[in-house]
């Protein structure tokens, strides 16, 4: 029996994951209370509830890896010493 192994995320990654896990409960609660209010907006069609589903999901991951890059850059920027002395 073959054993299946997984890649490994980078850091990267995995911050950003950890950013989506944080935020996953607030944002799927509204993203299906905004798709259940658009399928009953527009009688109950269900092309604009679901392209609005699926731009929600994309939004919502490319809002964690942003908020995960912010999160890197500005724990970089503090780690790293300055270049310049400090002005008098």
């Amino acid at each position: 029996m073959q054993s299946i192994t997984l890649p490994q995320t980078t850091g990267a990654e995995s911050n950003m994951w950890a950013q989506y896990k944080k935020t996953l409960i607030p944002m799927q609660v509204l993203i299906i209370v905004a798709t259940i209010g658009m399928f009953f907006v527009y009688e109950r069609q269900w092309v604009p509830a679901a392209v609005l589903l699926l731009v929600m999901e994309i939004g919502s991951l490319l809002g964690a890896w942003w908020a995960a890059s912010l999160r890197a850059r500005m724990l970089a920027k503090d780690q790293h010493l300055p270049l310049r002395a400090p002005r008098r």
